[in-house]
């Protein structure tokens, strides 16, 4: 998809400006490769920080729900606030 919007851009914008049909059309299949690419790229990058997530996540300890309970604050300490019945 990201080869084709660069073909698409590359060759409209230099059929735009004047450009012949030829140069135009070479520039873009050269964006083409140049967006298919970057975007193969981007997505390894992505995927491969998607897998390094999991994998820390999965190397945290677990926490059951009864030790998070205990180390919440008991909501005790707050003050009673008033009501302004008007």
């Amino acid at each position: 998809m990201s080869g084709a919007a660069g073909f698409a851009l590359v060759t409209g914008a230099g059929l735009y400006t004047g450009r012949e049909l030829m140069p135009s059309f070479l520039g873009g299949l050269l964006a083409a490769l140049g967006f298919a690419l970057l975007m193969q790229w981007w997505t390894d990058l992505m995927v491969a920080s998607y897998q390094q997530s999991l994998v820390q996540q999965a190397n945290q300890p677990r926490v059951s729900e009864e030790e998070t309970a205990e180390d919440k604050p008991a909501m005790t300490d707050l003050p009673e606030m008033e009501l302004d019945k008007g």
